[in-house]
């Protein structure tokens, strides 16, 4: 996998983390809206739904072939899992604002901290995002005073776990993202996982890292059941108890399909395909701009 791919989180060759090359996208990004541009009244509207990096490609890529673009963002930040899912220390995050002050300078309105309710006239583009934690499915896992999803609990600025002890459970990037903020806001970290140490998508110099951070490793360890402020877990066929103040799900990301009911809606980005690269996720909303454009262009004065 070439370098210039950049995975929301992570650089998909090496499974590490990378700054760098996720600002150098989103400033490139931004750069798109520097072109010159002439909306027209003829052309349908567009309304998105979602300010992530698929709803802002596509909304930038319209506003270029003349369409007055509104996006709507139920967060009170544009950015989606760019600015909620991953951590502070993982990149810069001020390109975000500045990507958004280059965004309405080219005329897109953004209308923040507003959920989706009906499609109004024109093009509506659904580009939410996958951003709801997959749940591991087990008896307890609804306590919400105990357990919590790697998304939700990473949406949190701060964390009261100074001196607690926290369970992660999963052994992907997420996982670790998880584990190394508990760890830095001095709480005890541990990632258990249900399979060996070379089955972990964690890439070894963040699992190296993580441990100089203080964060710990389970393996082999199969979560069965919470129960109050304990976790079941089954390893080599005997049951384990964890004691833990806190349990985070950490493994993997998935689609809210219960939001949008309504007919003549079209969706892009993660919403459609999973979670995927950034990179992939703005190439699919210049091709849907294109296809959309093709159908719908009109000539104007």
């Amino acid at each position: 996998m070439k370098s210039d791919v950049v995975r929301c989180k992570r650089m998909p060759c090496s499974g590490c983390p990378l700054s760098t090359p996720l600002e150098k996208v989103i400033l490139d990004l931004a750069s798109e809206t520097k072109v010159s541009v002439k909306l027209c009244k003829e052309k349908p509207p567009v309304t998105i739904i979602g300010a992530g990096p698929a709803g802002i490609a596509f909304g930038i890529y319209m506003t270029q072939y003349g369409y007055r673009v509104t996006i709507y963002e139920r967060e009170n930040q544009i950015g989606g899992m760019m600015r909620y899912g991953i951590p502070d220390f993982r990149f810069n995050k001020d390109v975000i604002q500045e990507l958004e002050v280059s965004v309405k300078k080219m005329g897109i309105k953004i209308k923040k901290n507003i959920s989706y309710t009906k499609c109004g006239k024109g093009i509506t583009v659904v580009a939410t995002g996958a951003g709801v934690s997959k749940k591991l499915g087990i008896e307890g896992e609804d306590n919400s005073e105990f357990v919590i999803g790697a998304l939700e609990f990473l949406k949190q600025q701060e964390h009261d776990i100074c001196g607690k002890k926290v369970a992660i459970i999963g052994g992907g990037n997420v996982a670790v993202d998880c584990a190394m903020v508990t760890a830095t806001q001095g709480a005890d970290a541990t990632i258990y996982y249900r399979k060996n140490e070379s089955d972990l998508s964690i890439c070894l110099k963040e699992r190296v890292k993580s441990r100089k951070q203080g964060v710990h490793y389970e393996l082999c360890m199969s979560p069965k059941r919470f129960e109050d402020k304990k976790i079941i877990f089954e390893k080599d066929g005997e049951e384990i108890i964890v004691k833990a103040d806190i349990a985070i799900v950490a493994i993997g990301q998935g689609i809210d399909t219960n939001v949008f009911k309504e007919k003549d809606l079209l969706f892009l980005g993660d919403c459609v395909t999973g979670t995927s690269t950034v990179i992939d996720v703005i190439g699919a909303a210049r091709k849907l701009a294109n296809e959309l454009n093709h159908v719908n262009d009109v000539s104007c004065e």
